[in-house]
């Protein structure tokens, strides 16, 4: 097995083998074995089975079985044992003992389709090798009953970001107004979250690497059902390619783009300046879902929906967040040492955790 250190620029090549309407495996096969076994070496998580459509997951499920099984000629992996990997597992464990107790059952085919429809955020924590094979071979036996959900991805919900230093509490909360308002109203809709290494139209570095970034968004919103880290790389101009590929996995093949009010606004500013990429997100196939915030400036906020409406855009608004958290804030508190104990979105990213893995960055 290589030690050589993951190369987060495998998951854009994963993410082009998924949009192909064929899913040629053979074509792709160097690309699925690079990233399944970098999951099962515990190097990133297993976005690539949360965002394929479910049309695909029992071919792609075939294709990790594959892999594994050379893997296991090489050696097994090891697991990093912090809580959170723990309770990931357990819940693993949990899920596959649930469906596998119901397939042999009868009239127990809607309960499945249900888990297995809330299982993207799950589906996106595996970080290690047993729990990957399980869970493929779990729907491995879902295809083979015919329980694998008939819906594909009816539209992706994208909230990109740089989430510096860590993602807060306040988006845990936007994510709850949207699963409220949004996602629990359309069956077979999700949100995914990215983040990028540098905002190039931001002087400060980002205060964590890439890596470490990508583990602070899935141990965040780990656990809230019907949303999936994803580990895109790049600066923000490749992120907005990325987005037009995410795109392209769901049904309807449009943009759903989650941002704040100061975030549209910046990009509206870059599509006039016919900035890289971002002038192709302004169209149609675009829908805009921005949250509002305390102190915005109103009036650029309303010439850039004028422009955005002009160019074919829709918007939807999304209700004030009662916490409105400021990253730079959070950062500066940081590097004082001082620690906000209502900032944290969970057990799995607060002060102590901090501490002891990535205090010394700062």
């Amino acid at each position: 097995m290589s030690q050589e250190r993951y190369d987060y620029n495998n998951k854009e090549k994963v993410l082009g083998a998924l949009i192909e309407r064929d899913f040629d495996d053979s074509k792709h096969l160097e690309v699925y074995r690079r990233e399944v076994s970098a999951i099962a070496n515990s190097e990133t998580y297993s976005d690539l089975l949360s965002l394929a459509p479910w049309s695909k997951v029992s071919k792609l499920s075939r294709i990790i079985l594959a892999s594994l099984e050379t893997l296991n000629k090489i050696g097994k992996d090891i697991v990093k044992s912090d809580q959170f990997h723990t309770d990931v597992s357990g819940k693993i464990t949990i899920w596959n003992q649930e469906i596998n107790h119901n397939l042999n059952r009868i009239d127990t085919s809607n309960k499945i389709r249900a888990i297995l429809q809330n299982s993207k955020n799950l589906l996106s924590l595996i970080h290690g090798h047993e729990d990957l094979k399980n869970v493929c071979t779990t729907l491995m036996l879902c295809e083979n009953s015919g329980l694998i959900p008939q819906d594909e991805n009816t539209f992706i919900l994208q909230y990109p970001g740089s989430f510096n230093p860590f993602p807060h509490v306040g988006h845990i909360e936007l994510y709850s107004i949207v699963e409220a308002n949004i996602l629990n109203n359309n069956e077979g809709s999700f949100m995914v979250v990215s983040t990028f290494a540098k905002n190039r139209h931001k002087g400060s570095q980002p205060t964590f690497s890439f890596p470490i970034k990508i583990d602070m968004l899935s141990r965040g919103f780990a656990f809230q059902p019907k949303i999936v880290a994803a580990g895109l790389p790049g600066n923000t101009d490749y992120q907005s390619r990325q987005m037009l590929l995410l795109s392209k996995l769901s049904s309807d093949k449009s943009i759903h783009y989650i941002l704040g009010d100061d975030a549209f606004v910046s990009k509206v500013k870059q599509a006039k300046n016919k900035e890289v990429g971002i002038l192709d997100l302004f169209g149609k196939n675009t829908t805009f879902y921005v949250s509002r915030r305390n102190g915005s400036d109103n009036g650029a906020f309303t010439e850039s929906c004028t422009y955005a409406v002009n160019m074919g855009c829709k918007i939807i608004f999304i209700p004030n967040q009662q916490l409105n958290r400021s990253g730079t804030e959070i950062r500066q508190k940081l590097e004082s040492n001082i620690f906000d104990k209502n900032i944290f979105p969970n057990k799995y990213v607060e002060e102590q955790f901090i501490r002891d893995n990535y205090l010394s960055v700062l």
